[in-house]
């Protein structure tokens, strides 16, 4: 078993936290919409690394590594909900930050 905060889900936890902090700047500040467009961006980046891995690993994949062993790729349910999050969240942040820009 691999787990994602090994790999590449690294990536998703920094840009959601960039996100968090983002959006957090615009509860501060409310009439700031570039904070808004920032957390947009972040959370559309974990979606494009959650989807990105829900590509590469759903069809339980058999490969065989270099020792000649084989091992199965196959994804759980975290890599679906970074994508689905993320999605959801950039949609959310997206609509946001038309908001906050049009005044």
């Amino acid at each position: 078993m691999l787990y994602g905060a090994r790999t590449d889900g690294i990536f998703s936890i920094l840009f959601a936290v960039i996100a968090i902090v983002a959006m957090a700047v615009v509860l501060v500040r409310p009439g700031a919409s570039i904070p808004a467009w920032i957390a947009f961006g972040a959370l559309g980046l974990c979606a494009v690394v959650g989807f990105s891995d829900w590509l590469l690993f759903a069809p339980s994949d058999t490969n065989l590594a270099a020792s000649g062993q084989t091992r199965i790729l196959d994804i759980e349910w975290g890599v679906k909900a970074v994508f689905l999050a993320g999605g959801g969240g950039a949609i959310s942040a997206f609509i946001a930050a038309q908001d906050l820009a049009e005044g």
